[in-house]
This record gives structure tokens, C-alpha cells and sequence, in this order.
């Protein structure tokens, strides 16, 4: 009898979902038609085709559809379900019938739940039913199972959070303005603190770190849900944030005040943390933004960040223009002192992130390199947190971890003078290092130096002649688990390839490519590219995609074998297949590398006697040679048209270095 006065009254559910009930069909229509015609449009596609779609994750499904209106309709739900807490009259109707508030949220919630729940489960049973009815689109009942679980918990999420903002917010439009904002920080908020970090703590990059990113958000996981499948320990975390929202939204309508209904912030003792909240996004915001045009006004930017950020939380509390007076000032100065505070500590030395290097004791395995998030982790798109060092990439050399933590001692000795606007230019040197520690831990440092700075130099040559280093810059223990055929490239023409498949040659290829690569004296200084490339993909690494080693001609063993074993002919750019070598000087400067086109060159030097055009094939065969590996472009002194038999044209660079004595006679001036 209680149960059905209170938990269950007739009265109140049929009010509740008659309101809402709408929105539960809207979503079942949106997940219906969005899936299915997905599926069928990829049925007759790859039907034409005659080959199947495998998807890798249901969330592929719908094209980004059945997450749009998972989003938008759980958040219209709690909205609509809260809307009477923020009307004076519905307030006092609903308050004023013989029910407890526990009874009338838990109505609330119920029906908000049940109306996002049943949709989505009826069409992940009519999905599952129809797993085998597409003869071209190839998923299962388990994909379909994981993809209804994980957005069902975060529809409950989205529902939760929009309940509880709007039992402490009195306006549905600035409750709706609210969520936006939360779900908007919780993308843009890792982004912004990583940027003040980069800022004023000396050694930390956030391209580099794996504990503070967006992955975690519940709007980036729903934006990316077709290229990123959420984990377990998402979905569980998720799960439990909804459940804390949902004891939160329990005991905040118990005692929120009636008579606060309109205001801006129903809990006056929330208003502190909202300036605070306010503040601290408005500063970081603007110290953020400073940076790419302001450089060393950066901490001026973020006054002023704050300054108005804090107008503007005044304003929405006050629900007034009329806020400047002494009290506001003080207020402002009050929370300013917090809002630094809260900036500062972090980035200060009593962190002692700055001056941390581990002893050579403590270190298990160690890092050093140009792109640490690139060569020391596996790179798995958005897959990346946690993310996996690759295996063999990290050295216990004892020599060599002494050698990198002299480096990292000079740099945090001498610290290098770094112009922020021209930091990632040719004009500096990224120096990223990690230390794999023997408690399990991980320490990654980031600096960039000057390239030519001597007080370095010294440093990085030793560490770049060591085989560790060319054995984790090139990743070559990836090569010890080749299994697949190798494709060798001709950069000339991309789309002319070969495969070498035979496992003997694959394995005597992978050998010569290991040795070229631990040949090379200063791999900082290697080709960029080259007319070759061998593109390689390994079985130790977990993600589908290839690595590219470019040939290095000076390597002759490697051309021997090619020769050898019949493969140099069919891919090497020869005279033969030549009509022409169109040669022209290029005397631009890298800013006018910049604004001009490389074809302006070919067309200004017409027919006058700055191009030189080889047709004979033995000058051709020099100018091919000369121009087989490419060190550097910016300082490139020549540039080549190749025009082939076929039509086909394509370009290269030639540097000063490279031209011989018989090529000074004939080239351009």
C-alpha cells in the first residue's frame, strides 16, 4: 500500500510520462532508421564490390547518428524532467502533494531512465536478430551487445548530469547552457591545462604525456565513437560518475530551498566554487589563446582572463548589469588570490618537476629522440591510452643512460633560450627523453634547443653515434617480426611497386636494411627521403599500418642485393624510361619557398639559359644518381623535372653537394 501511494502513484507516472514519452519513440525512430539504412547502404555498396565490410565496432554503424541523438536526447530528457524545479507555480504544485521529494525524483529518474533504456535495447535486439541477414556487412551479436551497454551507460551519464545541474541551477536555459559548457571542458579543459603547462613548467610537452587528455571525456568519446572504442574501464567509470550524480541529485533536492526557485544557483554556498570554476577556465582560456600571438604577455592575458571571466560569473549570480562596487572588488581580489594560487603551485619548484632526474641506479631503460610520442609508443590513432611502449625501443646500456643523462643535466643546467612563436621551426631541436624507471614508473622530459647551439652539440653527437639511439629512432626490433611481404616503392612514381615475398629474400632485406640504418653516422642528419622506400609492416606492432625505410644510396650492399636478385630493374628509375631531365637553379630564399610555386621556377627559365634539359641517357644517369637521396629541401640548390615516356612527371631536388664536376660544367648558373 505504501509502495503504490509513494514509489508508485498512478497520478504522478502517467503525468511523468506522458511528458516525456515522446522522446523515447523520437530516439527508437532516430536508431532504427539511422542503423538500418546504414546497413543497407552498406550492403548494396559492397555488394557492387563483391567483397564484405568487417566492422571493427557496432559504433561504425549509423554514421555518427545514433551517438547525436543519444546526446541530445538524453539531455532534452533530464531538462524536460526537471523543468517544474524551475517554475515557482510547478515547484509548489509538486511540493505541496502528499509525497516526499525522495519519491518524487525517484519518479523522475525512473521514467528518464526506462525512456532511454527500452529504445536502445529493442533496437540492439532487432541489430543482433539481423546480424546474419546482411550478406555483404559482416558483424556479430557481441559487437551489437558491447556498443548497447557502453551507450546506455553514457545516455544514463548525460541524463544524470543534467538532473543534478538542474536541481542546483533555477533556470532550464542556463541549466542547458551549463551542461553544454561542462561537456565543452571536459574536451577543453586537458587541452588548455596541458597548454599552461607547456607555458611554465620547464621539460613538459603534452604531446608526450599519457595522464592528463580528452580521451576520458564523455563528449569526445561520443564524437569519436565510430573511431574509438570505448573500454571496459571507461564504460565502468562512467557508470560509477552517474551513480555519485545520482546520490548527489538525492541529497541536494532534499534540502534545496524552495524559494530559490529562478535563482541562478539554488546552494548560495555554491557560489564561491562557481566564481572560482568561473576564474580558473577564463584564465587558462586566455593564457592558452596568448600564446600564438602575444608570447611574452602571456601572464598579462591571464589577468585579464580571469578579470572577465569573473564579470561574467557576477552577472549570472546577481541576474544583474549592476554589479561594480567595492564588495565586487573585493571579491575579485578574494578569489584572484585562490584562482593564482591554484595555477602557480602546480608549475612552481615545490613540485620538483623541473630538477627531477633519476640516478643511473634507478633507471631500467632509457629514451632519446626527436618525437617521443611517435617512436618511443605505439602509435594507434585514437587508441592510445594507456598507451604501450614498443617492445626493444627502450636501452638498459649503462653507457648509454649515462650518456643521455648528461644531456638532460646540461640542458637543465643551461637552459635554452626558446622564442615561443619559432620554437617548432628548423631553428631548434626537439630533445625528447624517457626514463623507464625499475619501480614500473615513467618520467618524459621535452625540450627544444637550439640547432646549432655548441654548449649541446657535444651531447647529442655522442648519444647519436650510439647504436641505441639508431636502433630506437629507426624502431628496428620491429623488424624481427616480419611476416608479410615487403613492398619496395619508387618515389617517382608511387603507384610503381613491387613485392619481394619470398621469406629468404625477406629475411636477408630485412638484414641489409637493419645494417644501413646503424651505418648511418648522424641518423639527425639522414635523408628525409629518397627515390626508394621500403614500406614494412611488422607483427609486433598491435595497430595495422606500415613503416617506411627510405633507401640511403651512399649503403651500397643494399643496391648490390637489389641487383642481385632482380629487383633494382624493375623498380629504379632509369634513363630509359626518360624523354627529358628539365634542370632549373633555385636561388629562393625559404620564405619565398613559401610563397611561390616550385613550377614558377620551370616557367620563368623557359627557353633561356638558366634550365638545362638532358636528353642524352648517360647525363641523365648522373643526374638521376646525384639526386637519389634528398638531405635536405630548404637548401636544396637545383630542381629537377622528370619527364617520363608515358607522360608521367615528377620532380626532385638536387643540392649543392651532391653536384660532381662533370654536372658543375652544364648546370645553370
Amino acid at each position: 500500500m505504501m509502495f503504490n501511494r509513494f514509489f508508485f502513484n498512478r497520478g504522478l507516472w502517467s503525468h511523468t510520462l506522458k511528458q516525456s514519452a515522446w522522446l523515447g519513440i523520437l530516439y527508437f525512430l532516430v536508431l532504427l532508421l539511422s542503423i538500418l539504412i546504414s546497413l543497407n547502404m552498406l550492403n548494396d555498396s559492397y555488394k557492387n564490390q563483391r567483397f564484405h565490410f568487417v566492422v571493427s565496432y557496432f559504433a561504425e554503424i549509423g554514421a555518427g547518428w545514433p551517438n547525436v541523438a543519444m546526446l541530445i536526447i538524453s539531455i532534452l530528457m533530464g531538462l524536460l524532467l526537471t523543468r517544474y524545479m524551475q517554475n515557482k507555480a510547478s515547484v509548489d504544485f509538486f511540493h505541496s502533494l502528499p509525497l516526499k521529494r525522495v519519491h518524487l525524483l525517484t519518479t523522475h529518474f525512473a521514467v528518464g531512465v526506462i525512456a532511454l533504456t527500452i529504445p536502445l535495447w529493442i533496437m540492439a535486439i532487432i541489430a543482433a536478430i539481423l546480424s546474419r541477414q546482411f550478406e555483404y556487412v559482416d558483424f556479430t551479436a557481441m559487437q551489437v551487445l558491447e556498443w548497447t551497454i557502453a551507450t546506455n551507460v553514457l545516455s544514463l551519464l548525460l541524463f544524470s548530469l543534467t538532473v543534478f545541474v538542474g536541481i542546483c541551477i533555477g533556470q532550464t536555459i542556463l541549466q542547458g547552457i551549463v551542461i553544454a559548457i561542462l561537456l565543452t571542458l571536459t574536451v577543453a579543459i586537458p587541452k588548455v591545462w596541458n597548454k599552461h603547462l607547456d607555458i611554465y613548467l620547464f621539460g613538459y610537452s603534452s604531446r608526450n604525456q599519457q595522464n592528463l587528455n580528452e580521451d576520458w571525456s564523455p563528449l569526445f568519446n561520443i564524437m569519436n565513437a565510430s573511431a574509438k572504442i570505448i573500454t571496459t574501464l571507461e564504460t565502468c567509470l562512467y557508470l560509477l560518475i552517474a551513480i555519485i550524480l545520482i546520490v548527489l541529485s538525492y541529497l541536494f533536492y532534499k534540502i534545496r530551498a524552495t524559494e530559490k526557485t529562478t535563482h541562478a544557483v539554488t546552494f548560495t554556498y555554491f557560489n564561491p566554487l562557481f566564481r572560482v570554476g568561473v576564474m580558473f577556465c577564463g584564465a587558462l582560456f586566455a593564457g592558452a589563446l596568448s600564446v600564438s600571438f602575444l608570447n611574452d604577455w602571456t601572464p598579462i592575458a591571464y589577468i585579464v582572463g580571469a578579470i572577465v571571466a569573473y564579470t561574467i560569473a557576477e552577472m549570472i549570480i546577481r541576474k544583474s548589469w549592476n554589479i561594480y562596487h567595492m564588495r565586487f572588488a573585493k571579491g575579485m581580489l578574494g578569489h584572484g588570490v585562490v584562482v593564482a594560487l591554484l595555477l602557480y603551485i602546480p608549475v612552481s619548484n615545490y613540485v620538483h618537476y623541473e630538477a627531477e632526474i633519476p640516478s643511473a641506479e634507478e633507471i631500467a631503460g632509457v629514451y632519446e629522440g626527436g618525437n617521443l610520442s611517435y617512436y618511443l609508443f605505439e602509435n594507434e590513432g585514437y587508441v592510445t591510452f594507456p598507451r604501450v611502449i614498443r617492445p626493444g625501443v627502450l636501452s638498459s646500456d649503462p653507457n648509454y643512460i649515462q650518456l643521455v643523462r648528461n644531456l638532460h643535466m646540461q640542458i637543465e643546467q643551461i637552459r635554452p633560450k626558446v622564442d615561443k612563436l619559432q620554437q617548432f621551426t628548423s631553428d631548434y631541436k626537439s630533445v625528447d627523453i624517457g626514463y623507464k624507471l625499475k619501480d614500473g614508473s615513467l618520467i618524459v622530459r621535452s625540450y627544444q634547443v637550439p640547432s646549432n647551439a655548441p654548449e649541446y652539440q657535444y651531447y647529442l653527437a655522442k648519444i647519436q653515434q650510439s647504436p641505441s639511439y639508431k636502433i630506437a629512432v629507426y624502431n628496428l626490433p620491429s623488424l624481427d617480426h616480419v611476416s608479410k611481404p615487403i613492398e619496395i616503392v619508387n618515389l617517382d612514381r608511387q603507384e610503381h611497386k613491387i613485392q619481394v615475398s619470398n621469406k629468404k629474400d625477406i629475411k636477408e632485406l630485412i638484414q641489409l636494411i637493419k645494417k644501413e640504418k646503424l651505418a648511418i653516422d648522424n641518423p639527425d642528419a639522414s635523408l628525409p627521403n629518397s627515390s626508394l622506400y621500403f614500406s614494412v609492416e611488422s607483427d609486433l606492432i598491435s595497430y595495422e599500418t606500415s613503416q617506411s625505410y627510405y633507401w640511403d644510396s651512399s649503403y651500397k650492399p643494399l643496391a648490390i642485393w637489389l641487383k642481385k636478385k632482380g629487383y633494382w630493374d624493375q623498380i629504379i628509375t632509369k634513363p630509359t624510361d626518360l624523354n627529358a631531365i628539365i634542370v632549373v637553379r633555385d636561388n629562393r630564399t625559404k620564405a619565398e619557398k613559401d610563397t611561390t610555386s616550385d613550377q614558377s621556377l620551370f616557367t620563368n627559365a623557359y627557353n633561356t639559359d638558366k634550365e638545362f634539359v638532358a636528353k642524352d641517357k648517360k647525363m641523365m644517369g648522373i643526374l638521376l644518381d646525384a639526386s637519389e637521396n634528398i638531405f635536405d629541401y630548404n637548401n636544396a640548390s637545383y630542381y629537377l623535372k622528370l619527364k617520363f615516356k608515358d607522360g608521367t612527371i615528377t620532380y626532385r631536388h638536387l643540392v649543392q653537394s651532391q653536384v660532381t664536376s662533370e654536372l658543375s660544367k652544364v648546370l645553370p648558373e
